[in-house]
């Protein structure tokens, strides 16, 4: 791998951690903002939404590095405080158990569609 590929794969990387800092922030915005959004767009939008919130975070975080189980693991457990944070502190927010699975199922597509080969420095 020449100077110049080893550079752009570890701008690259640099990217996807950047990607994966960003998905994992919002994503705690979004589930631990005092209030939910608002009713959604069609039926069960809300858990599209987690879903997708779960989804983005397992997918960059694959393809920045992490490793798999791990990234499964925190997403999962994530997930279940999340709901119990909401029904036990959020006063305008509510635990619910079709959210964790909307969660979990997101974590396990995300994780499992970013574990493809991802870039590295030593990898053109």
């Amino acid at each position: 791998m020449s100077v110049d590929e080893s550079v752009a794969a570890g701008w690259r990387r640099t990217g996807w951690w950047v990607a994966f800092g960003v998905s994992a922030m919002v994503n705690v915005v979004a589930v631990y903002a005092p209030a939910a959004g608002g009713g959604g767009l069609f039926a069960h939008a809300d858990k599209l939404a987690h879903l997708l919130l779960f989804a983005v975070v397992g997918f960059t975080g694959r393809r920045a590095g992490v490793p798999g189980g791990l990234l499964l693991a925190v997403l999962v457990g994530h997930a279940v405080l999340s709901e119990a944070v909401q029904a036990l502190t959020l006063p305008q927010r509510s635990g619910d158990a079709g959210d964790v699975g909307a969660d979990v199922l997101g974590s396990l597509v995300g994780v499992w569609l970013g574990g493809g080969r991802r870039v590295s420095p030593g990898r053109p």
